[in-house]
């Protein structure tokens, strides 16, 4: 019998910074706020869940495996087991979407030894993925103890992404640098709406091939209305020696509470 299945949201929010995508060699553990990361992962699994669109199977995923999969399964283009952090291994997951909207991926994959026995198996979320975009995600909790298994999609959920274009408006990126321990992006909110609000903020990070190696969220709250105007700094920890460029990928703006 495998590990108990386990959902992983892309980040882990640290106070006000978000740190992603974690590479074995630059991992970075700060105190952890179970209530927000339970809020994120919530939010997540809701948005990947709860979307509907056109290009949605009728079947609500594609079963790999047994039946040709549909065009949902068509869309991840690779998993393979990876290096961890320590001594253990990680799995790695590439999708590429193929439809017409910017969208969700809810991934099912397990991992067999070479007797056929599942050994590790777990569900990756890849949020708000452009058209013809590339995005990569690597699952550091895996728990697996050995590189030797193998490893297969299950079951792929694509789900059209629910995006603003006026939230998403509302976020500018300031600039991207190099820090100690990944990259720091500079965010500006300009609050729009008629009331105080929270955003949520998603930053999709680059390399010159135009893959998504990296995804940072961070949250900005109690922004003043009627054009109030808040900054915060978002620090992410992926491997970015691959770094060609930074956006803001989606913005989710809700009335404070």
């Amino acid at each position: 019998m495998g590990s108990a299945p386990h959902v992983r949201q892309e980040g882990t929010r640290s106070d006000s910074k978000l740190f992603t995508s974690y590479p074995k060699d630059n991992f970075v553990r700060d105190k952890i706020s179970s209530i927000a990361l339970a809020a994120l992962l919530l939010a997540g699994i809701l948005a990947s869940l709860g979307s509907t669109g056109g290009d949605e199977s009728a079947g609500g995923g594609d079963e790999v495996g047994g039946e040709p999969g549909g065009s949902e399964a068509d869309d991840v283009d690779s998993i393979e087991i990876v290096p961890g952090l320590t001594e253990d291994f990680a799995v790695k997951v590439l999708v590429t979407n193929n439809s017409s909207k910017t969208s969700n991926y809810l991934i099912e994959w397990r991992v067999k030894d070479a007797a056929g026995v599942q050994v590790g198996d777990g569900t990756a979320l890849i949020n708000y993925v452009e058209p013809d975009t590339t995005a990569e995600d690597t699952d550091i909790f895996a728990g697996l103890s050995s590189a030797e298994g193998t490893p297969e999609v299950v079951k792929v959920d694509r789900s059209a992404s629910s995006i603003d274009a006026g939230e998403l408006a509302e976020v500018e990126l300031i600039d991207s640098v190099a820090s100690s321990i990944g990259r720091d992006v500079n965010l500006r909110v300009t609050n729009g709406s008629s009331g105080r609000s929270d955003y949520s903020i998603t930053v999709g990070f680059f390399d010159a091939a135009g893959l998504r190696y990296s995804t940072g969220l961070t949250s900005i709250s109690n922004v003043d209305p009627d054009g109030g105007q808040a900054q915060d700094v978002l620090t992410d920890v992926g491997d970015h020696d691959r770094y060609s460029s930074a956006r803001v990928v989606a913005v989710q703006r809700t009335a404070s509470l």
